[in-house]
């Protein structure tokens, strides 16, 4: 499926977005060792483990594409 997304920085998402998947990626880590989350994560520990870790996986296909496009952008700009 393709999205367009209208983002301002991309660099600045790039940025945000990987934050926010190794944040994820953590909190997955941690609910799979049985370590205490947050109360606002609690829920996600409901959930088999194969379902965040799909979650997880689609949020970083979704960083490395954005990453290559970063990249793409990048090159354009210098030629």
């Amino acid at each position: 499926m393709n999205v367009e997304l209208e983002i301002e920085d991309l660099s600045l998402f790039a940025k945000a977005l990987n934050n926010a998947c190794v944040s994820y990626g953590d909190i997955v880590y941690a609910i799979f060792l049985n370590c205490e989350v947050s109360d606002k994560f609690k829920q996600l520990k409901e959930l088999p483990f194969e379902e965040l870790e799909k979650r997880f996986y689609c949020l970083k296909n979704v960083y490395q594409q954005i990453e290559n496009i970063e990249k793409l952008k990048g090159e354009i700009k210098h030629e």
